[in-house]
């Protein structure tokens, strides 16, 4: 007879029967649901990603040291110890440098193709710290290029060459969270000194200095520092005065193309010792981004020439001469380049350059004098000609510069250089001019940089 089961068990297991039984559907709508979301989360990051890499990444420059005076030292960020470096080299980020009271450098920022975006020169007694030199990696990246230097103590001159393609961003950091942002092309010297941070700008239509707590625009001619007793203020005041109305020889250069130009005092010629030697020539050329008057003399030379460049100081009322006895500080600036020269140094008499810089004066007893520096580059026979550093009225020695490279000359003030009785009370001419055999110099700028009286503006917070 046939098991009977009752009733209530019947029920019971065709419940269970009803409710274990796989629902397909719910599962694949749970893998779709999870696949979209993975989906969206792959395509949003590879969209961010994809636009930081095309919109925000970037390259790096090259750093190219070039050492004009002693040796540089190096401190890179996978060493701690120091090494010198006599020549040059390429620096990478996060490398600090520093100069001895007699060494020289120039930090030269450049693309992979050549072009010079900036020139830094790092002068003596100085650390810095070259950050980061990037630009952009596409196009379609923006146009800023940014070079980064911290930690400076000491004294950099910065150059920064016009581009059409990009715009320069160099950014020094110094103590107390200042900062000095440049921007535009022209010249700015930036240095730490007890008064902190210290921005001039000699050229540029404007740069920015700032801290935590301030931000300033600083116009072309005028400097700005820190206080060193109130972190809260800054003081803004005028810097230098340029008396060359010149400095790059555009009115100059028009004068020769016959162009109505007023106040053209430049005034340039080529002789040589011998007549039928090969001349010199004083032409416009462009180097660099940079426009230039350009100074050469190559092809077969039998004996000494000169390409030489005057300008005359005129007073106020049109007079020659300019008297400077009243000002407090006289001194030269200039940009250059020497790209080549066949003789050894200065030549045996220490008086063929190829680029030499020199002011007639006359003195505060009404002696005639003149002021001369010279610079050459190094040459294979340095060593075995042995010829002298300076010439026979020159007041100090020749410098050393490494060849094609922009080097930014500073004289300091004339008034403190100079001994008492030999300083200038007139000026009657500056003169800018190559000499030797073979050469080849380009001059981007000369300035006659005067202090009178300083002008003094306090700013609180901004």
């Amino acid at each position: 007879m046939p098991e009977t089961v009752p009733l209530q068990e019947q029920y019971q297991h065709t419940a269970v029967e009803l409710e274990s039984p796989a629902r397909p559907e719910r599962l694949v709508w749970t893998i779709l649901v999870i696949f979209c979301c993975v989906s969206l989360l792959l395509c949003g990051s590879i969209s961010y990603y994809m636009y930081r890499y095309l919109f925000e990444s970037s390259t790096p420059l090259e750093a190219e040291l070039q050492v004009a005076r002693g040796t540089i030292g190096i401190t890179s960020p996978t060493s701690q110890e120091e090494s010198a470096e006599r020549v040059g080299r390429e620096i990478n980020s996060v490398t600090t440098l520093s100069t001895d009271e007699q060494s020289l450098g120039i930090l030269s920022i450049l693309d992979e193709d050549g072009t010079l975006f900036a020139s830094i020169t790092i002068r003596p007694e100085t650390n810095v710290t070259h950050l980061r030199s990037t630009r952009p990696r596409f196009s379609m990246g923006g146009n800023d290029l940014s070079i980064e230097l911290g930690d400076l103590q000491g004294r950099l001159d910065i150059m920064i060459i016009e581009q059409f393609d990009y715009e320069v961003q160099v950014r020094v950091r110094g103590p107390e969270e200042t900062v000095a942002t440049l921007r535009l092309p022209g010249r700015y010297q930036v240095e730490v000194n007890d008064a902190g941070l210290v921005l001039t700008n000699h050229s540029a239509l404007f740069a920015q200095w700032q801290s935590a707590e301030l931000s300033r625009l600083i116009p072309r001619g005028y400097q700005v520092s820190l206080s060193a007793e109130n972190e809260n203020q800054v003081t803004v005041e005028r810097s230098y005065a340029n008396l060359i109305n010149d400095p790059t020889f555009e009115r100059y250069f028009d004068f020769l193309a016959e162009n109505a130009v007023e106040n053209a005092r430049w005034s340039c010629i080529n002789f040589n010792d011998l007549d039928n030697d090969t001349p010199g020539h004083f032409r416009s050329a462009s180097k660099d981004g940079l426009e230039t008057m350009r100074f050469v003399r190559l092809g077969e030379i039998k004996g000494h020439g000169e390409t030489r460049c005057f300008y005359q100081f005129l007073s106020e009322l049109g007079e020659f001469g300019l008297f400077v006895s009243e000002y407090e500080y006289v001194g030269i600036q200039s940009t250059f380049m020497i790209q080549g020269q066949s003789l050894g140094r200065c030549g045996f008499r220490g008086s063929e350059c190829p680029i030499m810089l020199r002011i007639d004066y006359v003195d505060s007893e009404g002696n005639d004098r003149r002021w001369f520096q010279g610079f050459y580059i190094p040459h294979p026979e340095d060593n075995e000609q042995n010829y002298p550093l300076r010439c026979s009225n020159c007041p100090s020695l020749h410098e050393r510069v490494s060849a094609e490279i922009w080097y930014q000359y500073d004289s300091g003030n004339l008034f403190t250089i100079l001994p008492e009785n030999a300083r200038p009370a007139e000026l009657i001419n500056l003169q800018a001019y190559a000499s030797g055999h073979q050469y080849d110099v380009f001059l981007a700028e000369i300035s006659l940089q005067v202090r009178m009286q300083q002008e003094t503006e306090n700013a609180g917070a901004s």
